[in-house]
């Protein structure tokens, strides 16, 4: 299959993908390689999708046999585990990462993806609300597209200096303070729902700089800021939506998902 360079493969065990060794988009949805180290032949692979690979629940030792893929760009995982992220340390072009796994990830598991200086967009979405400290994200200076939702993280400290962040999700985390928000001025698009915020300060100083233009969203809904809301809080609510900025603040308001985020990342 020489000048093959996309294949889909659903529902089926492949015996040896060595056939395939100019692929460069692989996707793999119920499916397992018997022989992974056959995956190391596949020098030209760029992008990697697998769901519910259904050779082994932990699919760290596929990756491990891909690591030295210089050409690879993009990789998501959904539904399976991923317990050791070592190997995709190793990947230093990658631009995409979607991690939607089924254990949990920690402050030291998450260590190797610090290394990664290319990513433009990371997803991380797991078991158990495990992770604390987003610092192995502080020198991911290109990072455009952050979503670390439903973990225990408190400080946006190390993300100060991301200033080439459009698309900020991390909800139903515990975020308190909006101030490292100020920086981010081409943020469009923030969901801060389910958090600790007390107060708007680093979003209006954002603002002021030029970020949320034009026609901004954020979601505030679910935040002690709102539980009993002040003169000045509402006042700055409404200096917001003067601006032309959208404002989720109802408890039943779910953030809106929309062209904002690139078509990769919308599987959830």
């Amino acid at each position: 299959m020489p000048k093959l360079k996309k294949a889909s493969f659903s529902v089926v065990a492949i015996a040896d993908v060595s056939p395939l060794q100019r692929i460069e988009d692989l996707s793999m949805h119920y499916a397992e390689v018997k022989n992974i180290d056959s995956l190391k032949q596949l020098k030209q692979l760029q992008k990697l999708f697998i769901y519910r690979y259904s050779g082994a629940t932990d699919v760290s030792q596929l990756l491990e046999r891909l690591q030295n893929s210089t050409r690879m760009k993009e990789i998501h995982v959904i539904d399976n585990e991923v317990t050791n992220l070592q190997p995709l340390g190793q990947m230093k072009n990658l631009e995409v990462l979607q991690l939607v796994i089924d254990n949990p990830i920690h402050d030291q598991t998450v260590k190797p993806l610090a290394g990664l200086r290319n990513l433009k967009a990371l997803m991380l979405s797991a078991r158990e609300k495990s992770l604390t400290s987003l610092e192995f994200l502080r020198q991911q200076k290109k990072l455009e597209y952050l979503i670390v939702r439903q973990q225990n993280i408190s400080d946006l400290e190390p993300l100060k200096e991301l200033t080439q962040l459009r698309y900020l999700d991390v909800g139903e985390n515990n975020i308190a303070e909006t101030a490292p928000l100020q920086s981010m001025t081409k943020l469009i698009w923030l969901n801060l729902k389910q958090n600790q915020v007390k107060n708007l300060d680093g979003l209006l100083l954002n603002v002021q700089k030029g970020g949320f233009a034009p026609k901004g969203y954020m979601c505030l809904s679910m935040n002690p800021l709102l539980e009993k809301a002040s003169a000045k809080t509402k006042q700055e609510l409404a200096t917001l939506a003067k601006k032309g900025i959208q404002v989720e603040i109802d408890e039943s308001d779910s953030p809106q998902f929309d062209e904002v985020l690139p078509e990769e990342l919308y599987f959830w």
